[in-house]
């Protein structure tokens, strides 16, 4: 889809395939960005676009993760070229229970296309123990917060940390357990959506 009301149509329609207990890999050319990272434009105007929004609605209710959010080291590598302007319309998510899995992510220029050549690797294997990436960001699912008893939690946890006094070991390990805790949720609505 070329214009925002395109794309917002068909990432409207995306949805009832992405309505499935299965854990997802979707990758292909979006046509827009989420992240102003992810693009550099000869002009420094902004641009709404609301295909790019219903993207978004659809990134945070699905529970899929851009596969570049949790790699150690990304810099953008653009897939798209137009005179000034470079975009990374080309991206691969996948469900937050795969993002333990993900091993690099890497695009390339290609003779024959004007966009670049995406590739990911994901570790392969049953199920195992579960490698946390303490070392590298974290993107919460904002589903989360509409979870009453994980917003009880966190306010009772930060509630503790102000009582306390907060000193840069305390604020780490509370990170550190709203971490697990919006992982676990992650984990938990998965699997109840597998059983549905």
């Amino acid at each position: 889809p070329s214009t925002a009301t395109e794309r917002r149509v068909f990432f409207t329609e995306l949805r009832s395939l992405l309505e499935t207990p299965a854990a997802l890999i979707v990758g292909g050319d979006f046509n827009c960005v989420l992240n102003a990272r992810d693009r550099v434009r000869g002009s420094t105007a902004p641009r709404a676009d609301a295909g790019a929004n219903t993207l978004r609605d659809a990134v945070r209710d699905f529970d899929i993760v851009d596969v570049t959010e949790v790699l150690d080291s990304f810099s953008p590598r653009f897939t798209r070229w137009q005179g000034a302007s470079q975009a990374r319309l080309d991206r691969v998510y996948v469900s937050s229970e795969l993002s333990d899995r993900i091993q690099s992510y890497d695009a390339k220029l290609v003779p024959f296309s004007d966009h670049g050549f995406t590739a990911t690797v994901l570790r392969s294997g049953g199920p195992g123990p579960r490698r946390a990436r303490r070392d590298t960001t974290w993107k919460m699912n904002a589903g989360a917060l509409e979870e009453e008893e994980f917003v009880r939690k966190t306010r009772h946890a930060l509630e503790g940390l102000a009582e306390c006094g907060v000193d840069a070991v305390s604020w780490e390990q509370f990170k550190e357990q709203l971490r697990e805790s919006a992982s676990a949720f992650g984990r938990r609505r998965a699997a109840e959506a597998r059983q549905v």
